[in-house]
């Protein structure tokens, strides 16, 4: 399964960083009418009404990580490198999402879009280029998530009802299910008005969950059955390990939490 999804992870990392390169080229090279250091003394150091947005959308930037951590790991010739692949993923992604973001901010300040793409001038064949590469990311992106997540149901129906699942016709009928998830998503995004303020509102509430909340609240839980040096399930945490899973439940909880009420307010006045 991993090596089959690390070709979409490796062709949509190839595409992100095309698009984020192309972005900070044009940052550098474009004339946009005011300069840099009058961009720096000008600009906000933060936007606290986008800053809920911006935290769901960080949310979202990193939910792949999670979902993919538990393979990663698994596939690992040394998973004792485990954490330091993981601390220099998070490193690297962040400094890609900031700089992207700075560049964008700068090259279309003071009224950026909310989606950069659209500032784009559809003129231009390297930013007509740009839109078509960070098409195919989030193809990649999309692709992995529901490769994940079908893999997941599949395992458990297969586990839970063997007779129906386990057989051909039951494997015929989860790859029905796969196209039927995939058209039925993509006719709503179509139909469905406003459809942005849906994927911010469940990005804001369900990946919170998933990212922030449940994980640590689960590892603080098991943490907490420990008995004697090797503890249940063979679980140690320290204590510093327990402050750092709290610390980012609160982060999580307040974020999510102030995320998931600007985004049903952007939908029901939408």
């Amino acid at each position: 399964m991993l090596d089959v999804s690390s070709l979409f992870s490796s062709f949509g990392l190839l595409c992100g960083q095309c698009f984020a390169g192309i972005v900070f080229v044009l940052a550098v090279t474009s004339d946009t009418g005011h300069s840099f250091t009058g961009f720096l003394q000008e600009a906000p150091a933060v936007n606290w009404k986008g800053l809920p947005v911006a935290m769901g959308v960080a949310v979202f930037c990193n939910e792949g990580m999670v979902i993919m951590s538990p393979q990663v790991e698994g596939s690992m010739k040394h998973p004792e490198y485990f954490r330091h692949a993981l601390l220099a993923m998070g490193v690297f992604f962040t400094l890609n999402y900031m700089m992207v973001a700075f560049a964008g901010y700068y090259l279309y300040y003071p009224t950026p879009q909310g989606e950069m793409t659209l500032d784009f001038n559809p003129n231009s064949v390297v930013l007509q280029a740009g839109v078509f590469i960070y098409t195919l990311q989030l193809m990649m992106s999309y692709v992995l998530v529901l490769f994940i997540v079908y893999s997941s149901v599949e395992a458990w129906l297969v586990a839970a009802w063997p007779a129906t699942f386990g057989t051909r016709r039951g494997r015929v009928i989860c790859k029905m299910g796969r196209l039927a998830a995939v058209a039925s998503a993509s006719l709503v995004a179509i139909v469905l008005p406003n459809f942005g303020d849906f994927i911010s509102l469940g990005g804001a509430l369900g990946n919170s969950l998933g990212i922030y909340l449940l994980p640590n609240l689960s590892f603080l839980r098991l943490a907490n059955k420990e008995t004697g040096s090797s503890g249940i399930n063979g679980l140690k945490a320290s204590f510093s390990d327990r402050m750092f899973s709290w610390a980012i439940v609160i982060f999580g909880a307040v974020t999510g939490a102030i995320a998931t009420v600007v985004s049903f307010q952007a939908l029901i006045s939408a």
